[in-house]
């Protein structure tokens, strides 16, 4: 396993990569959006961030604990607990 001093070069290389680019890029603008008009139905997402993972997040919404969390209770609710998705 790496060592501290080697994970902490790796996590400093990669935010610097486009991809944690968009990532921040996205969080920023879209709490931004959010925190100007709480009550927004629609906000803007920056199109580069969408591109890089909107394949996965349509194919995987279970990867959101909110979603799994929801599927799990309904899991409950229809007595079929053995379906539950873990995190």
């Amino acid at each position: 396993m790496a060592n501290e001093e080697k994970l902490d070069e790796l996590y400093a290389a990669f935010q610097e990569t486009d991809e944690m680019l968009d990532w921040d890029d996205f969080v920023i603008k879209t709490r931004e959006a959010l925190e100007a008009n709480p009550s927004a139905e629609t906000v803007t997402v920056p199109a580069p961030f969408l591109r890089r993972v909107l394949e996965n997040i349509a194919a995987t919404p279970l990867m959101f604990p909110a979603y799994r969390d929801r599927h799990n209770q309904l899991c409950d609710e229809l007595g079929i607990p053995e379906e539950k998705r873990k995190g």
